[in-house]
């Protein structure tokens, strides 16, 4: 850049403002990839080509309905499946990925809870005054904060195990199990 600045005699305050334009719009995209592909965008549709484990977030943990309200401008669906398969970072079962994907997850069904609770928290008296549809309607909500509060918990402890199990790389160390009286020991090799 600095060549072509230097053979039209740019002025070197210009030649500044336009490499720093030239370079945010860069950074711009780049970071709209990383934050498909690393982190987890809750606007961008995974599941649109693929159903593969590595490549789509697990539907086990993603409970919600919004799936068709999600959108693939910002990073074509062929290009993330290409990355996915050919990076094993941008894997959906990589360490990361898969740790910054339940913190999505743990984080949208505390909100959810809050809010279900918010609403459902109403006084013994004014039961009685409601009708029969507000009461059932106040039930599902009761059925949904349960089945949150156990996808909540499972995914905590998922998100617990993998972190426990990821501290130490296997690169780093090798590991040696022996078995003694129904105990196991981990050894550095």
């Amino acid at each position: 850049m600095d060549n072509v600045f230097k053979h039209y005699n740019v002025i070197p305050d210009i030649a500044d403002m336009i490499s720093l334009m030239v370079h945010q719009s860069f950074q711009k995209e780049i970071n709209k990839r990383i934050n498909i592909l690393i982190n987890f965008n809750s606007s961008y549709d995974y599941w649109l080509k693929s159903s593969r484990k590595i490549e789509t977030p697990n539907n086990k943990y993603y409970i919600w309905k919004d799936i068709e309200y999600k959108d693939t401008k910002d990073l074509e669906p062929d290009e993330y499946i290409e990355m996915c398969n050919k990076h094993k970072i941008f894997n959906m079962n990589s360490n990361i990925r898969q740790s910054i994907f339940m913190e999505y997850c743990i984080s949208r069904i505390s909100n959810e809870k809050y809010e279900i609770e918010h609403e459902i928290n109403i006084n013994e008296d004014e039961v009685e005054k409601l009708s029969n549809s507000i009461k059932i309607e106040k039930l599902d909500m009761l059925r949904r904060l349960f089945y949150l509060e156990y996808k909540s918990k499972e995914a905590q402890y998922l998100y617990i195990k993998s972190i426990k199990n990821n501290k130490i790389s296997p690169k780093l160390r090798r590991r040696k199990q022996f078995k003694n009286n129904n105990t196991y020991f981990i050894h550095n090799a």
